[in-house]
């Protein structure tokens, strides 16, 4: 509904829900059905996750929108001038380009002006979409939605778990003991074994919680009764390593602990018993969710192959290599290309000098879509692209596009869309040496031939 609302399942829910606003900002409405319902839900697990990507500009609200990095979302703050509060990023540009205009944003937004110089808007007036930062590939996935919202609930969880922590150091947890010595209750032993329950007793001494730990999936041998005090019990915990394939790499003490005291609850309020084996089972699981939330999960790798050369070549296609050459220190970047063919050109090769460069791939990019521009100036029809960048070739023929290169990737399927054949193919550094040097003089003299 975000991303395609001229499908017929957004066009029937946002026609029903969403008339006056949009599906963003939308509120719940009495009568609405539990599948709306639950739609809203997830939205809002998606806004504070969500980020738009720059295509021309014209959707997206600079001092509402998270647009200035894609990393992480970062909505501009300042102080906002009578008459710029609407502003739109298209504003920022200059007038029928698709260059930065570097007075303005310096003006309205010098914080964030060196961040914003470094991202590269369409040039073929491509849509603005959307990011999402909750995934390594800013695309959204199930796994990812699902992992952000462990994320969330084990967020809200910590603070909880960190007083229960402070409270059983201190020994202010409403224990039987601590009740019993504010005259509180008349039974006040534990409701496990009967023995007077104080904190020590209720997370290390008692035999509920011995068989508890005796349970515990971890390296070190560790007996609860040999420990003389819940914090001395909380600092040995900090050295436990948990044994695969538990999938822990974090704290595990305090969630068994935590779920000892929730199950003595339950037991004590609610006559709801709870085994030993099934108490440890859900401390790992929160254990667990807890880990992946931090992004500690092992990704999979890209094992994509990339074509070194077209199935058939038609006749009188141009061969065109391209290349770049950047550097780190001062996010400058040299591009260039080069043009094979059979029938002579007027021009055969092409360079440009580019500043603010934020990576090498996104200057990879740059040349070609600065390769593909020239040759239809050029009038050629017919081109073989190739480039020494797998990782950029991968991009380009992904369906999920870096959302880093939003931009520029539009305007590269914009612009091969133009030709009768345009095929992008890998070509090995050692066979790209003459662009390659092209491209390093360019980017050491500051040259440019073609814009």
């Amino acid at each position: 509904m975000i991303t395609n609302p001229d499908c017929l399942l957004a066009r029937v829910l946002l026609g029903k829900y969403c008339h006056k606003t949009s599906l963003l900002k939308v509120k719940p409405s009495k009568g609405a059905s539990h599948r709306w319902t639950g739609i809203l839900a997830g939205r809002d697990l998606l806004i504070s996750q969500l980020g738009r990507v720059i295509g021309d500009g014209t959707e997206i609200k600079v001092w509402q929108d998270s647009w200035i990095s894609t990393s992480a979302h970062c909505i501009p703050f300042g102080p906002i001038k009578e008459g710029d509060s609407d502003l739109r990023v298209s504003d920022l540009l200059g007038r029928g380009t698709c260059e930065w205009n570097k007075d303005m944003v310096t003006s309205i937004l010098p914080d964030f002006a060196e961040d914003i110089f470094k991202l590269k808007p369409s040039k073929t007036g491509a849509r603005d979409s959307y990011i999402w930062y909750a995934a390594n590939s800013r695309h959204y996935s199930t796994k990812s939605g699902y992992a952000a919202a462990m994320s969330d609930r084990s967020q809200n969880s910590i603070p909880k778990l960190q007083l229960f922590l402070w409270k059983a150091t201190k020994g202010a947890l409403p224990t039987g003991d601590n009740l019993r010595k504010r005259g509180m209750l008349l039974n006040t032993n534990c409701i496990h074994c009967g023995m007077v329950e104080t904190t020590k007793h209720i997370f290390l001494h008692c035999p509920f919680a011995r068989q508890v730990w005796s349970l515990i999936p971890i390296a070190t041998d560790f007996d609860s009764m040999l420990i003389h005090s819940f914090t001395d019990a909380l600092t040995a915990a900090a050295n436990w390593q948990c044994l695969p394939p538990c999938g822990i790499t974090g704290d595990l003490f305090s969630w068994v602990c935590w779920n000892i005291w929730t199950s003595r609850n339950k037991l004590l309020f609610e006559k709801r018993p709870a085994s030993t084996l099934l108490m440890m089972t859900k401390a790992l699981s929160d254990a667990r969710e807890w880990t992946i939330a931090q992004g500690s999960a092992v990704k999979p790798s890209l094992t994509t192959q990339i074509q070194r050369r077209p199935p058939s070549l038609p006749p009188d296609t141009v061969i065109c290599n391209t290349d770049a050459a950047w550097k780190a220190e001062t996010s400058a970047a040299g591009l260039a290309w080069i043009f094979d063919s059979l029938t002579p050109l007027l021009i055969s090769s092409g360079h440009q000098h580019h500043h603010q460069v934020p990576s090498a791939i996104m200057a990879e990019a740059l040349a070609v879509r600065g390769a593909l521009s020239h040759a239809l100036h050029l009038g050629i029809s017919k081109v073989w692209l190739r480039s020494d960048s797998l990782s950029l070739i991968r991009a380009i023929e992904s369906i999920s596009k870096p959302m880093q290169l939003y931009g520029i990737l539009s305007d590269i399927v914009s612009l091969s869309s133009s030709f009768s054949f345009c095929f992008f193919s890998f070509i090995p550094r050692v066979e790209n040496g003459l662009t390659d040097n092209l491209a390093k003089a360019c980017l050491s003299n500051v040259i440019t031939s073609w814009a």
